[in-house]
């Protein structure tokens, strides 16, 4: 029993408040139990274990005697073998129980077929008599805090649990009590009971373990137990009373029954482990099993290919918006290529079950399939309108074809809206809803719910194509035009990992002295790139948006430039800006004026509207469901708006000015991807943040050690970029240069700049905004030189 080792564990707590996010407490706690199901149920192979057994070489490496005992466990493990190795003293072990206790996934993950070894082991050597076991322990002030306050909860340990039959071996591991130490000794008193379990055996392990006179019992890992007591003897020593609980006790049912209909029954896949990690917000984990799985399965195995309505409605994959606004592109693109024919073809069996789904690198490849209903348009004009065969199925048919009508193109486009609404929803199109009740639920005109989460384009989109008179619904090469434009709001270039750039950049936009010529900048901040490389700049302190196209030697002024003010039609210093394709207008952070404004850009427009006001905006960001992201300098907050919302949700910072995790001190500019993560220059802070969605605290995923020119630090940090593969851009401000974080690393590469203060080409004077465009291309904002710089990728 190692006592010194920290216990890790986590409560499920039946207070109404503890809530069922996936990051609270009983959140944690379904995840636990989860992961521990998941991979039980996933298959082994060859290949896992020989990257485990190079971890362990690594890991030992100069280390003789665990490099013998790892040729040993190489040479002659067998799965019976498994609670002995466990107990041994020796790498197995060490790094197991090490993967335990800090939840490393990976870990966990190769080790799980020895996992499963020691599982069954107990399995078949449960004790099948109530037993009460001891275990010592050493815990901080807090961790013992943390048991005392829950006594009545239910606790989860994520390890094995080892204890004794014997108290005298459990006090003896306490050590003298009459010793002083930082630490508060603690006793478990343990009762179980077999009758009460199902999933999570325990057993007494003795003649299988390398101390066999310790009497061990051991507890599988992710066992639960109930807290029941907690006092303080006579010897200073705290009594922790706990007794083993089964998946049927009443509070925790709902939870695991719950648990166990999400992860199903029988062999699972990594698949479904990456849709669990996906859920509890662990990202970059999910994405590593993805590719772990498409790296392990052949490009020509079915597997591969599933039907769209197999891949929304059994297997829940989770799709980002672009990549279901690129099926309902895909889907769209299809159907017109038929409509477009020399002989027209209707489709005239348009659901989710005839589109075939298959993985591809980047996203999905999407296929119409099923033409057995399908007629050329001069065939079903000769069709008898007084047909009463229905041949379409009923939840995806157009009210026309139930009235009996003929099939038209438009026909097909209603059912595409269908397919659309199940993009969006997840859902199955009037689920056991009977067929008279969708027939005349069709005819009257009444329409399934779209969620609001939906982005607006495609909302309206699912709705024209529902119109009730065919006419009123867009034709195919119109829905391509429609889905086609959202699609191109955001460009996020997947930029190769060892990528160049030409070291000395080009001015596109100003350079010359500054100046309120439209040919000049004065101190600008911050940079939008559009998808036809048309530069938009906050030109701050000339207090206007200027437009900059590409090789031309002006720009053109797009909004304030009409001296410093607070007026509609004037700008007091913005220092962001972003394009909305969606209302064909730009979004400015109003710095000096603390509001975020609005301009069209229709002509004629002659002044903004105010989307948010009251705010010390400095940076903004959209999403791909077009909500908005606004940083506030004065609250150190980053706030998150539906369009049209005043208010706002906080989702970073807001625990006022400081270095913690939970804070931030002068956030500036930002980034969101695709999966609402987002990323904050924390300028005075020398720091970038990364916060997950629904986070209460935010991880450093650069900078953090100081102000400093260090590859591990950084200097006011302004501008920031992540590609497609999570690297990390930053304009590290006073350090004049562009650093590179790759992800997961803790220090950056200088890939421009570095060269001191200057104006020369491969220098920078007090960087700001920085961007991409879709080609790879880099462009930099120079507050000092008053230009911008345009680097070639190599």
């Amino acid at each position: 029993m190692k006592m010194h080792e920290p216990l890790s564990i986590n409560m499920f707590t039946t207070s109404v408040d503890a809530g069922k996010s996936t990051t609270g407490i009983n959140g944690l706690f379904a995840f636990s139990q989860s992961l521990i199901d998941c991979l039980l149920r996933l298959k082994p192979n060859e290949k896992d274990k020989k990257e485990l057994i190079s971890y362990c070489e690594n890991e030992y490496k100069g280390n003789r005697v665990e490099l013998d005992n790892l040729r040993e466990f190489e040479n002659s493990y067998t799965s019976d073998m498994a609670l002995w190795w466990y107990t041994r003293e020796s790498f197995f072990y060490k790094t197991l129980n090490a993967a335990l206790r800090k939840q490393n996934i990976h870990m966990i993950f190769l080790y799980r077929s020895f996992i499963a070894d020691i599982y069954r082991q107990l399995q078949h050597y449960q004790l099948q008599r109530s037993i009460r076991v001891y275990r010592s322990q050493l815990m901080s002030i807090d961790e013992l805090d943390y048991l005392k306050q829950n006594i009545g909860q239910f606790v989860s340990v994520n390890s094995f649990l080892s204890t004794s039959k014997q108290r005298l071996i459990a006090d003896f591991y306490i050590g003298d009590k009459t010793q002083q130490i930082n630490l508060q000794r603690v006793l478990f008193v343990i009762d179980a009971n077999p009758k009460v379990i199902s999933a999570k055996p325990f057993a007494d392990i003795s003649t299988f373990s390398h101390f066999a006179d310790e009497s061990e019992v051991l507890f599988m890992l992710g066992s639960i137990f109930h807290l029941n007591s907690a006092y303080q003897d006579g010897d200073k020593v705290w009594i922790i009373g706990m007794s083993l609980c089964g998946d049927d006790e009443h509070n925790l049912k709902e939870v695991l029954t719950d648990m166990k209909k999400q992860n199903g029954t029988g062999e699972t896949s990594l698949r479904a482990l990456g849709k669990l990690l996906w859920t509890m917000g662990k990202l970059d984990l999910a994405e590593q099993y993805y590719n772990r799985l498409l790296e392990e399965i052949s490009p020509n195995d079915p597997s591969l290919r599933r039907s769209l309505y197999k891949l929304l409605h059994e297997d829940n994959l989770v799709l980002t918006w672009p990549e279901r606004l690129s099926i309902a592109f895909q889907t769209s693109n299809g159907i017109n290529y038929l409509h477009q024919l020399p002989e027209p073809l209707l489709h005239r069996d348009i659901k989710s079950l005839n589109f075939l789904i298959e993985r591809a690198y980047e996203g999905y490849t999407v296929k119409v399939c099923d033409f057995g209903l399908a007629r050329t348009r001069n065939e079903t004009t000769r069709q008898s309108k007084s047909d009463s065969t229905l041949t379409c199925t009923l939840p995806w048919t157009a009210p026309e074809i139930l009235r009996l009508e003929r099939h038209t193109d438009k026909s097909d486009i209603y059912s595409l809206g269908v397919v659309f609404w199940e993009l969006a929803t997840y859902e199955i199109p009037y689920y056991e809803y009977p067929d008279d009740v969708i027939r005349a639920s069709v005819l009257a005109g009444d329409r399934l719910k779209i969620p609001e989460s939906t982005p607006s384009v495609f909302r309206e989109l699912i709705k024209k194509c529902w119109a009730q008179n065919p006419n009123d619904r867009p034709n195919s090469s119109d829905l391509v035009e429609i889905i086609e434009k959202p699609i191109q709001v955001r460009v996020i270039p997947k930029i190769p990992v060892n990528a160049r750039w030409t070291q000395n950049g080009v001015t596109v936009a100003g350079g010359n002295e500054k100046s309120n010529a439209i040919n000049r900048l004065w101190s600008p901040e911050g940079l939008f790139i559009d998808d036809d490389q048309t530069m938009i700049i906050a030109d701050s302190s000339n207090h206007r948006i200027i437009q900059w196209k590409m090789d031309d030697t002006s720009g053109k002024i797009v909004a304030g430039g009409h001296c410093n003010g607070n007026q509609l039609h004037q700008l007091y210093y913005p220092t962001d800006v972003l394009t909305d394709k969606e209302t064909d207008s730009i979004i400015i952070c109003d710095w000096g004026n603390g509001r975020v404004v609005r301009w069209s850009c229709r002509s004629g427009t002659t002044q903004g509207e105010i989307l948010v006001d009251n705010i010390k905006c400095w940076g903004l960001a959209i999403d791909d469901q077009r909500y908005l992201y606004v940083s506030d300098t004065s609250k150190h907050e980053v706030r998150r708006y539906r369009i049209g919302d005043k208010n706002g949700t906080l989702v970073a910072g807001g625990n006022g000015q400081g270095d913690g995790l939970n804070q931030l001190n002068w956030p500036t500019y930002l980034f969101v991807d695709q999966q609402q993560t987002i990323y904050v220059s924390d300028n005075n802070n020398h720091r970038v943040m990364k916060w997950n969605e629904g986070a209460k605290e935010g991880i450093v995923v650069a900078g953090g050690q100081g102000k400093g020119n260090a590859l591990t630090q950084l200097s006011y940090p302004r501008g920031l970029f992540v590609d497609m593969l999570g690297t990390l851009y930053v304009a590290d401000s006073w350090n004049h240069r562009v650093i590179r974080w790759p992800k997961a690393a803790t220090q950056g590469t200088v890939i421009l700049g570095g060269n001191g203060e200057g104006r020369g080409p491969n220098q920078f004077n007090s960087l700001r905004g920085l961007s991409f465009d879709r080609h790879g291309n880099l462009y930099i904002v120079e507050f000092g030189n008053h230009r911008v710089q345009r680097f070639s990728i190599e």
